[in-house]
């Protein structure tokens, strides 16, 4: 499978596109601001850059374990349309949906001058959308797809979502999990950019927030907050909250699904690398012997979780296996000190004795 060749290149179509996204979010902004760098990113990102890292990075990932040619996907939180239109490449039929409005006026323009006629964006949230499902796209599903969603949602929404999603999957269908930020790490990069954030009660966290150094989160707040106290609660789960294994348990108990993608696999490494937190969360769940899924203890989540197919045999599963070595970064400098000073047999003494 070519994905490459399925690029938009044409000029006229990438001007198009890039033309809505223009018009739907930055209406009436003079032409140098939106030549400045963020600005510049994110019309770049929605015109083209999202879609084809779909092409590039997340198709090949699903493919490993799951043939999507001719699949029946509900992709939710479609955004701008990138992800859906991509899959709608490879896939039989795309429903993907999204609340926001101006989103979905970029989505449906982009299916227009792409010319396709299989996938549609619709004005949903869930868990809502599955009310309606059987008039939308009528389980049994193939895929769900959940990239940068979860992390949005109220607990009671992120519970009701995988329950849902789960129960409108086929026998050996999938659930894709993906860019969703691990709560149980101890750096918040998704929302505040600091450090214990997530680990927070909700209270504290509505007075803390001030301390981020992302200005544009710190005025957002700022301006709930002078609305009211529920308004800046609503903001702050908006903008995005990490999601565990615990949300996955309580929603589906007795964890029926076989893992078939953790987040290991070279698109995702390559996305997120590996980050001192999270081998700290490793090192943590392997000294405790703890039974967490490696999928889980990734400080970015990428999962592909699938509904067991009676009729068919269990795909292998990921096997990992992960050291209870949690050295500090001072030990790190010490190894590396010892190492660059060509003190190898020093350096393994100093690894062995942390390893006990």
């Amino acid at each position: 499978m070519n994905l490459d060749s399925l690029r938009v290149r044409d000029e006229s179509k990438l001007g198009a596109i890039r033309d809505a996204y223009v018009g739907a979010f930055f209406p009436g902004v003079e032409v140098s601001r939106l030549r400045s760098g963020d600005i510049e990113k994110d019309i770049e990102a929605n015109t083209s850059g999202r879609y084809d890292r779909t092409l590039s990075k997340v198709i090949p990932w699903i493919q490993r374990v799951f043939d999507l040619r001719g699949a029946r996907v509900l992709e939710i939180g479609s955004g701008t349309g990138s992800s859906g239109a991509a899959i709608a490449q490879v896939a039989g039929e795309v429903l993907g949906v999204e609340p926001k409005g101006n989103c979905l006026e970029v989505a449906n323009r982009r299916v227009e001058v792409m010319g396709l006629g299989n996938v549609r964006f619709l004005p949903y949230a869930s868990p809502e959308v599955f009310q309606h499902l059987d008039q939308l796209l009528a389980p049994p599903l193939d895929v769900v797809m959940l990239s940068a969603v979860l992390e949005h949602q109220t607990i009671p929404e992120r519970l009701q979502t995988l329950r849902k999603s789960w129960d409108s999957l086929r026998p050996g269908g999938i659930i894709v999990v993906a860019e969703t930020p691990n709560r149980l790490t101890y750096m918040d990069g998704h929302t505040s950019q600091m450090m214990f954030f997530d680990l927070l009660e909700t209270e504290l966290a509505l007075r803390a927030y001030r301390f981020s150094p992302r200005a544009d989160f710190v005025r957002v707040m700022d301006a709930c907050a002078a609305v009211s106290w529920k308004a800046a609660q609503e903001m702050l789960i908006r903008r995005g909250r990490g999601v565990s294994f615990y949300d996955f348990d309580v929603a589906l108990p007795g964890r029926p699904y076989r893992v078939l993608a953790d987040g290991y696999e070279p698109e995702p490494l390559e996305a997120f690398g590996i980050t001192y937190e999270e081998r700290l969360l490793q090192s943590c769940i392997a000294t405790h012997r703890l039974d967490v899924p490696p999928v889980f203890q990734r400080h970015t989540i990428y999962g592909i979780f699938q509904k067991p197919d009676g009729d068919a045999p269990a795909p292998e599963c990921p096997k990992r296996e992960f050291s209870p070595l949690a050295a500090t970064r001072e030990d790190l400098r010490r190894v590396a000190s010892l190492l660059s000073a060509g003190e190898t047999g020093e350096a393994l003494r100093l690894v062995q004795q942390l390893a006990k």
